[in-house]
């Protein structure tokens, strides 16, 4: 029942949410400017579902944005599979972002944010990254 509620909401409200965002038809700048938070965030639901990421949908060329944005904490809406049967009440920061979709293009897999996440900002992985970035 909660499945189909969920469902509901998702799609009934036009303009309450933005429905299930597909990957393979937007590029990582794209999909950045949908999970931030914007001005009239009042209206609308602190969330985002996307479908599955494609294997190689961070390019090499995504690589400097995204490194530009690993210091960054700007708030954004979490991550919500469509399988989940609860919905996060927090808030993501960019850089968590920034850090999932380079590690999917370092580790050569899809972007992976299980059931439910809320990415933030991790300085022990943006390090890493970092290293990794300038060797």
């Amino acid at each position: 029942m909660k499945a189909f509620l969920f469902f509901i909401v998702l799609f009934s409200f036009k303009g309450f949410c933005q429905g299930i965002i597909t990957p393979e038809k937007y590029k990582v700048q794209d999909v950045i400017r949908l999970i931030k938070i914007k001005d009239d965030f009042s209206n609308s639901l602190n969330f985002v579902t996307f479908s599955n990421f494609p294997k190689n949908w961070v390019k090499p060329s995504d690589i400097p944005l995204l490194i530009k944005l690993l210091e960054s904490h700007e708030k954004c809406k979490c991550y919500v599979s469509v399988f989940s049967s609860t919905i996060p009440n927090g808030e993501s920061e960019l850089s968590g972002y920034a850090i999932a979709f380079i590690e999917s293009y370092r580790n050569k897999k899809s972007v992976n944010l299980g059931l439910q996440s809320c990415p933030e900002y991790n300085k022990e992985k943006i390090d890493e990254i970092f290293k990794w970035w300038n060797s």
